[in-house]
């Protein structure tokens, strides 16, 4: 209800004003419900959410002096202890849990210079995390998403052996542009399947592999615009998209959308029908999407739905299986830490 709606309530007659005041304390009720239902589930975050909504609706209702608002009053109250409880109890894991982090910060730097010597920490950080009080639904998935991080970067026992790969096929993608542009593509999905499949950090510690990602994605964009009469704004729109690359790469999302929506400008700007310039803002405009609904996952709490959605980009965008995989992986780790809290 907003709040202009509030005097045309006032003007009802008691009868359909009683009719409106029921159907919106049902709907705060069923709030606090569903945030008491959140708060068992170890869901922190969804239960602060259902508590603010659920407020702020009740702060737009019009005084009656209704029973039923004392009663809501008193149930908001109620909840808002339970959940300054909760977050006394965040507070007072903090200290156990930045141990847990700056483990995983360490490793993450360890990993590529001593792999043995990783592994060995990796497994004491697993016993350590087992003992740690693991807190409520987004606290235990963001350990457990670092955790399953680590263990992919681990399974890649020559870290330097995949950035020698990438560089060759690299270099093969850039000997085949002149003479075959398909083949040249084709060795860069290929490079690209790879490069997905690897955890972000490895590209911190190899940045050269990066740097010739994202060259050669520059050199197949330009060579698809060299015949076109909008070349100059294309060129730009290669720029933003090389640059959105990289962005993907290092996990600087927000940095991405924003000159995604620089270069979705641009070729609305130009007026271009270039396909293969629509096709990439597609992809990543469903990119962006998918990410947005990830992050969002625990106050939504649809694992399923991003699984799905990422079965139907990988479909109509071959080249994103890896960045999918990660991603299902990822939600699947939240959905089974769901099932095990509704126990």
């Amino acid at each position: 209800m907003e709040k202009e709606d509030v005097a045309g309530v006032l003007q009802l007659s008691p009868l359909e004003r009683e009719k409106v005041f029921r159907f919106h304390a049902s709907q705060i009720h069923q709030r606090i419900a569903s945030a008491q239902q959140a708060l068992e589930e170890k869901n922190l975050l969804l239960a602060k959410s259902l508590h603010q909504k659920g407020k702020q609706q009740y702060t737009l209702l019009p005084q009656l002096l209704h029973p039923m608002q004392e009663r809501l009053e008193q149930e908001l109250l109620q909840l808002e202890a339970k959940l300054q409880d909760a977050e006394r109890q965040v507070e007072s894991q903090k200290k156990e849990h930045a141990v847990f982090w700056e483990q995983v910060g360490e490793l993450r730097g360890t990993a590529s210079k001593n792999p043995s010597l990783a592994k060995q920490a990796f497994s004491q950080l697993i016993a350590f995390y087992r003992n740690l009080p693991k807190g409520f639904l987004h606290q235990q998935w963001e350990m457990e998403s670092a955790l399953l991080e680590l263990q992919r970067m681990f399974q890649l026992s020559q870290p330097t052996g995949h950035a020698d790969m990438l560089l060759s096929m690299v270099e093969a993608g850039k000997s085949h542009i002149q003479k075959s542009l398909p083949a040249a593509r084709q060795v860069y999905l290929h490079a690209l399947e790879l490069a997905h499949a690897l955890p972000n950090v490895f590209f911190l510690h190899h940045p050269e592999t990066l740097f010739a990602l994202t060259d050669l994605y520059q050199e197949l964009l330009v060579k698809e615009v060299e015949q076109e009469r909008e070349r100059s704004a294309h060129l730009e729109m290669v720029r933003l998209l090389v640059e959105i690359q990289e962005h993907r790469y290092l996990a600087e999302w927000n940095a991405a959308k924003e000159k995604y929506m620089r270069a979705k400008r641009l070729l609305h700007h130009a007026g271009s029908r270039n396909r293969k310039m629509k096709r990439e803002l597609e992809k990543l405009h469903s990119l962006f999407v998918i990410h947005g609904m990830f992050r969002g996952l625990p106050l939504r709490g649809d694992a399923k739905k991003i699984v799905w959605e990422c079965i139907a980009l990988q479909k109509r965008f071959p080249e994103e299986k890896g960045f999918c995989s990660a991603l299902q992986e990822k939600a699947m780790v939240f959905a089974a830490l769901q099932k095990r809290a509704k126990r």
